[in-house]
């Protein structure tokens, strides 16, 4: 009846959120057929169309096609960069294409955007993802203390309380006070391994 709806609709006044609707229904019907070709004319008319761009990863990765719903998803991200969803399909994604620091940067993002029912499958794919980058977690962790002890703060801090999440070239390090100071966060260059006072 819905897919009826918006045919109605596309055939008085065509539009690339109408074909982009009708997409996602059948893309939710796991009807691939027909929901292609409307997520493809949805792009067309417009690039920026978030539902389109978003199905067209969803039907992708569905299919097996991973490194094309990377695209898709990531084209997605950059349209809406607080839609959780996006980053839960991209945990996913990497984590198949073995890309886990990529999975992880998506798990923190989703972690913080997601809604509160999806935590558990996240928190599932956050340690998934985490246990494959713990190395480059303990060097960030390691190098964010150094900068403690360097600036004499570390008396401070619990380092056994320390929280990495991945924020794009960078790791952010968050040590919770042995007293009633802030949080100490920390930034930690991924490439060089540098770390300095996260800007508040």
């Amino acid at each position: 009846e819905a897919i009826a709806d918006v045919t109605w609709c596309i055939a008085r006044k065509p539009g690339a959120d109408l074909y982009a609707r009708r997409g996602r229904i059948n893309a939710q019907l796991r009807k691939w057929g027909p929901a292609e070709p409307d997520l493809q004319k949805a792009r067309e008319l417009n690039a920026k169309c978030f539902e389109a761009q978003f199905w067209t990863g969803y039907v992708a990765k569905e299919k097996g096609d991973f490194r094309k719903s990377v695209g898709y998803f990531e084209a997605a991200a950059q349209l809406k960069p607080q839609a959780g969803d996006v980053y839960f399909h991209l945990t996913q994604v990497y984590g198949i294409l073995k890309q886990y620091e990529k999975a992880y940067d998506a798990a923190c993002k989703a972690r913080k955007f997601c809604a509160k029912e999806q935590q558990a499958n996240i928190d599932f794919l956050m340690k998934a993802a985490k246990s494959r980058v713990q190395q480059q977690l303990d060097n960030a962790v390691k190098a964010a203390w150094a900068l403690l002890e360097q600036n004499g703060a570390a008396k401070d801090y619990l380092r056994e309380s320390a929280d990495v999440v991945s924020d794009g070239d960078a790791y952010q390090v968050t040590f919770k006070p042995s007293g009633s100071k802030e949080a100490a966060v920390i930034r930690v260059e991924k490439a060089t391994g540098k770390a300095s006072l996260a800007p508040k």
